[in-house]
């Protein structure tokens, strides 16, 4: 399989001119929703789809990340009362990409991660459960499904060190027929607290080799989600884990750079972090 290379840019440089000017081969664009309540969700689609249809007038693909709906509010996914707001979703979607071509919707990410309160799986009591999340999960993936067999859906969970993670990503897997693409985030960065080394020689390749393992174990495509480091001395790492995602025996269907300077500053579209605009340009083609 050939893959996508991609970006998440700021909202400020969408539809990605900047990044895919200065890495031409660049095709793929993420948009994440809103994920900080109900109405904000909602609120966000026509403002997000009006961005992403700029990249797709470009010629450009789109990763539509369609979260949960606010924090604690996995339950509620479960018994259906966001139904409709998926359905709606959904559909513009289709009307945002007419034709028979694939979209590709990724929802709920880095669910496994406690510093995305809004995505983690949380059951009512507040504690983590992964198994009403893969069930929450496969609720909003069905509801894309019976809408269009167009939507490719993609799994990302976050690559975090066992110990800090809020549970095994594995043991909130939804099943082979609702998941399209395997495509974790995974960052390095000193703003995280990381350290250089930490994938050539450390804890992050083990886990990150699992779950390209577990792709080809499903029969799933590998990808990336969201990537990149906040430091060119973390080059090195880069470049194993970039070679090490397009080599995946299951095949690489997109690798996304997170081209953004929120949460932590990944940016690599206007001379910063030469090494690491190295590194990516090298797959970039």
């Amino acid at each position: 399989m050939t893959h996508f290379p991609g970006v998440l840019p700021n909202f400020a440089e969408m539809p990605g001119d900047r990044f895919c000017a200065a890495f031409p081969g660049t095709v793929m664009v993420g948009m994440n929703f809103n994920q900080t309540g109900p109405a904000e969700l909602t609120g966000s689609v026509p403002w997000g789809i009006g961005l992403g249809k700029q990249a797709i007038a470009k010629g450009r693909k789109v990763l539509w990340s369609v979260p949960f709906p606010g924090a604690g509010r996995m339950e509620e996914v479960n018994e259906g009362l966001h139904d409709d707001r998926y359905r709606l979703i959904a559909d513009q979607l289709l009307a945002a990409e007419p034709g028979l071509g694939v979209i590709y919707v990724r929802p709920p990410w880095e669910f496994n991660l406690p510093g995305n309160p809004e995505n983690l799986m949380l059951n009512k009591a507040g504690a983590p459960d992964p198994v009403l999340g893969a069930r929450a999960w496969r609720r909003i993936a069905m509801l894309f499904r019976c809408k269009s067999p167009r939507f490719r859906l993609v799994w990302s969970p976050d690559v975090e060190h066992p110990t800090s993670e809020a549970f095994d990503p594995l043991k909130a897997w939804p099943g082979v027929e609702y998941v399209d693409i395997i495509a974790p985030d995974m960052y390095l960065g000193y703003a995280f607290g990381h350290r250089p080394g930490d994938y050539t020689g450390g804890w992050f390749k083990a886990p990150f080799l699992r779950l390209r393992q577990f792709a080809y174990d499903k029969g799933k495509p590998f990808a990336l989600g969201e990537t990149g480091a906040d430091h060119d001395d973390f080059a090195a790492d880069v470049r194993a884990w970039l070679a090490d995602t397009v080599s995946a025996p299951s095949g690489c269907a997109f690798v996304n750079w997170w081209d953004d300077w929120q949460v932590i500053d990944c940016t690599i579209s206007a001379g910063q972090r030469a090494s690491l605009a190295a590194a990516y340009k090298d797959i970039a083609i």
